[in-house]
């Protein structure tokens, strides 16, 4: 607990202290030379537990969806709430006095919730490609046509929250030849897939390819129509919170 005296003789009480302590307080202070009052809004009662959460529910507005629980000095929350508040959530709940730790284990994020269906549906997405070469099997072309979309909406639906997208474009080859040989070839067929969304206006984002070679086979070998399902690309979405980044 903190006290101040203001130059109008009011004492200002601020973080914890026990109840009982509160109102003898606030009848010494008035016979204390130089002291008018004791100002206790911002002195909250450490024993009284929903004192203290009733001020975090104030500090914090949650959502209707949003139930808070307080705990030995602990402020849990559960439900579902958008990123936005559960970052301003851990950066308020801990200077709230009688809260020391902010735990969030039961709370879904509704904005990476919705996030997630899109980037599911962009990692789906996978071109196969002829074997020994960097050029999309028939009938491929349809198929990047179809992930430049959902890329495309992917980045949209980022944008609009302050998410930033980075796709990982990796190529993968079948076991068949060197290792150097397929490293090459994969790094070939990543970069392929990149020019072919450069080429469709996704410009603003960053995509890096990945040479992977056949060390993640999308099947085991057994067969050739095995190794023609190795032969193709695969995407990975890391998805970053651009103004948490920036703090």
């Amino acid at each position: 607990m903190a006290l101040r005296l203001d130059d109008r003789g009011v004492l200002h009480a601020t973080g914890t202290a026990p109840y009982q302590w509160i109102l003898e307080a606030q009848k010494l202070a008035r016979v204390i030379p130089g002291v008018t009052q004791l100002q206790t809004d911002q002195l909250v009662a450490h024993d009284r537990p929903e004192q203290i959460l009733a001020r975090a529910r104030t500090a914090l507005t949650p959502p209707d969806t949003v139930t808070l629980r307080l705990e030995n000095d602990v402020l849990y929350g559960s439900g579902e709430a958008p990123h936005r508040w559960l970052v301003e959530a851990r950066k308020r709940a801990p200077t709230i006095s009688g809260i020391k730790w902010w735990r969030e284990e039961q709370m879904v994020d509704t904005t990476l919730k919705a996030l997630t269906v899109f980037k599911d549906e962009v990692e789906k997405y996978s071109l196969r490609f002829i074997k020994g070469t960097a050029r999309p099997d028939s009938g491929q072309e349809t198929v990047l046509t179809k992930m430049a979309t959902a890329v495309r909406q992917l980045v949209d639906a980022a944008s609009a929250v302050h998410y930033s997208v980075q796709i990982e474009v990796l190529g993968h080859t079948d076991k068949t030849g060197s290792v150097e040989e397929n490293l090459r070839l994969a790094q070939g067929r990543a970069e392929y897939v990149i020019t072919g969304l450069r080429s469709q206006g996704l410009t603003e984002i960053q995509l890096n390819a990945v040479g992977a070679g056949w060390r993640q086979p999308l099947q085991g070998e057994m067969t050739e129509e095995d190794r023609a399902l190795n032969r193709r690309t695969s995407l990975k979405v890391i998805l970053t919170d651009a103004l948490e980044e920036e703090g």
